[in-house]
């Protein structure tokens, strides 16, 4: 059925199930901090086990509905369903894998040095999830080959220095949501029920960054965009670039300024076109600062990284978005 039959769009009808995936764990992770979950996992010996295991449960419903059911609803290019439960499967167990380290390493840290210790821990996991990225979107979901225009707007964005404002913003965002999560839960991270307070606790934040971050996301991306037409790159070809890249996400040309405003890390192509009339360069901006927090946040266990919108039920977009 497609949008047209059905009522709905399918960027409106992914925003929905990003709306209640999020919601449904900042909820949860609320009622754990205020019911002393952590310390009832913890009891059973396999605290970190019964965490993840439930993690997993909770997010498969969203995880089916965003990678199939909601594709294949809208006529979306989609695989079969045994391909599509092989490829989840996989990735799921590889991203519980990753979160299982970090809890492990993270309890080390804290028996040795407390926070401070889990602050270092933590910054160094982040710094391996850079470095080791294209190796791991290799393993999660795959990952196309890299065209020649996403190569240059790579190369722009780390010549006029959004880059690595996106990245030192990821990181000081992250590490800044350890230390807030640690004091604001009393989390004694030298045990088991404090690595999953802070968990709990960091996934709170975490929902604070979706809200804030793409706000200094999106003026990286409109300066990139100009840098490249200075570059020689022509509109044509730039403006196929950005229409396409959409189409293969939300497919969601126009959208509302509130919506844009609160829920999208990337502008609209209607808000590119406009820019690129303007050129107008924005002042500053942090490329890809919101999605590369939520990638990042594996190393302190945040659980919201795979519920958003764009994120759910695809696993090759978990760590790098398409073209990128």
């Amino acid at each position: 059925m497609d949008s047209s039959q059905s009522g709905i769009t399918y960027a409106r009808a992914r925003l929905y199930l990003g709306i209640t995936g999020v919601g449904t764990g900042v909820v949860l992770a609320s009622a754990g901090l205020a019911l002393g979950w952590p310390m009832q996992l913890a009891a059973s010996g396999q605290g970190f086990a019964w965490l993840l295991v439930s993690y997993l449960l909770l997010s498969l419903p969203f995880d089916l509905l965003g990678g199939y059911l909601l594709p294949r609803r809208f006529s979306r290019p989609t695989p079969t369903l045994s391909a599509f439960l092989a490829a989840l499967v996989r990735a799921q167990m590889l991203h519980a894998g990753f979160l299982w380290l970090a809890a492990s390493a993270i309890l080390a840290a804290g028996r040795e040095a407390a926070v401070p210790g889990v602050l270092a821990v933590v910054s160094l996991g982040m710094l391996l999830l850079l470095l080791a990225r294209p190796v791991i979107a290799a393993l999660i979901g795959g990952r196309g080959p890299v065209s020649e225009m996403a190569a240059l707007r790579l190369r722009a964005a780390g010549q006029n220095g959004s880059r690595l404002r996106g990245i030192l913003v990821a990181l000081g965002w992250n590490v800044a949501g350890v230390a807030v999560a640690a004091w604001a839960t009393g989390a004694d991270v030298s045990r088991e029920e404090g690595v999953i307070t802070l968990a709990f606790g960091f996934s709170l934040w975490s929902f604070l960054g979706l809200l804030l971050l793409p706000s200094i996301s999106r003026p990286a991306v409109i300066a990139t965009d100009l840098a490249l037409l200075s570059r020689g790159v022509t509109r044509s070809a730039l403006e196929s670039y950005i229409v396409q890249t959409d189409r293969e996400l939300d497919d969601e040309p126009v959208r509302a300024k509130w919506i844009e405003r609160i829920f999208h890390p990337i502008p609209s192509v209607a808000v590119r076109r406009a820019a690129l009339e303007r050129a107008t360069v924005p002042s500053w901006g942090a490329d890809e600062a919101a999605r590369l927090a939520l990638y990042l946040s594996w190393a302190s266990l945040g659980l919201l990284s795979r519920a958003v919108h764009c994120n759910s039920g695809k696993p090759e977009y978990w760590v790098y978005l398409p073209r990128d």
